[in-house]
């Protein structure tokens, strides 16, 4: 049974995709399109940068504060107008084989899909 994507709005980012990941535990594959505040998420992985606190520090006190993600990848700006796409499904294989063939079927069907409006899009 389809749902409709209704836009969430989550106002600690790190906590957005969690309910996924526990329903993907339990067999499902599910979609969830949502917004956040104002800000930056960076992986966990940045916590090696020796000047991470101080960093976020400053751009939290210029209104973009810095949240930490479980999740790998790189930093990702947040705000009004920023409409994420959280997916998860169960994965039987070792992320590491999956991540890739997984990134690369995702941007092909979004590629597709903006071609349809006339978008050329890249990845």
């Amino acid at each position: 049974m389809h749902q409709q994507l209704p836009l969430q709005y989550h106002a600690d980012p790190t906590l957005a995709e969690l309910p996924l990941f526990e329903r993907a535990r339990g067999g499902e594959a599910l979609a969830q399109l949502w917004q956040a505040p104002q800000g930056f998420v960076v992986p966990g992985s940045y916590r090696k940068f020796s000047q991470l606190s101080a960093v976020s520090e400053r751009f939290a006190a210029r209104g973009w504060p810095v949240w930490l993600r479980r999740s790998g990848g790189g930093l990702v700006p947040q705000g009004p107008g920023i409409v994420n796409l959280s997916l998860a499904w169960p994965v039987y294989q070792p992320l590491g084989e999956a991540a890739e063939p997984i990134y690369l079927m995702l941007c092909g069907l979004l590629q597709r899909a903006l071609a349809t409006f006339g978008v050329d899009a890249h990845f």
